[in-house]
């Protein structure tokens, strides 16, 4: 329920904001505030998994996939996912999510999320990385496989 004001700004703003390709990369901007803190004065891991979320919701709301997948009857459903931290987010820290949809076999295509802070150029995405992960793919509403 912490993220239910950027849930909010973040419909908004997919639905005010341009459309993107489906195979262009999305970015989506962050603040790590003291809510998304644990004991140790760092991003809590949860908060890694929330943050993509957001990013792969507003990246099928800008593409149009959101309308098309709803409209043929299916449900976009995280099939599975690995992070590897790289660095920590710091209180306050200023950074980005970026999304990409990398085409894949019959069975669906890959959509990958990374992070990076916003100072660092990303020249080289694995150096630069907080954290990335992978993640895949759509199901029918109502199916259970």
């Amino acid at each position: 329920m912490n993220l239910i004001f950027r849930l909010i700004w973040m419909l908004i703003t997919a639905k005010l904001g341009a459309r993107r390709d489906i195979m262009a990369e999305s970015r989506l901007t962050f603040r790590c505030l003291p809510s998304d803190l644990d004991m140790n004065m760092h991003m809590t891991n949860s908060r890694y998994h929330s943050f993509m979320d957001l990013a792969r919701v507003a990246f099928m709301i800008r593409s149009g996939a959101w309308a098309r997948v709803r409209a043929a009857g299916l449900a976009p459903v995280l099939g599975s996912s690995s992070i590897r931290f790289r660095q920590p987010v710091a209180p306050f820290q200023k950074f980005a999510v970026t999304c990409r949809t990398y085409p894949g076999t019959t069975a669906g295509s890959t959509l990958s999320t990374r992070s990076w802070p916003t100072a660092i150029p990303r020249q080289s995405p694995s150096s630069n990385a907080l954290f990335s992960a992978r993640t895949a793919a759509y199901r029918r509403t109502g199916s259970s496989r």
